[in-house]
């Protein structure tokens, strides 16, 4: 598809996913996850 050129264009592929999970994380993970994002942006 040619819009793809152009929308991908210039971007490094690290940006992309580079970890797949089979299963959602637990409720328990996601929110320590959040929060310590939240303590490394000052949140």
């Amino acid at each position: 598809m040619q819009m793809n050129k152009y929308a991908y264009a210039g971007m490094d592929n690290s940006l992309f996913v580079s970890q797949y999970q089979l299963e959602l994380p637990k409720k328990e993970e996601i929110r320590k996850f959040i929060e310590e994002l939240m303590r490394e942006v000052g949140g």
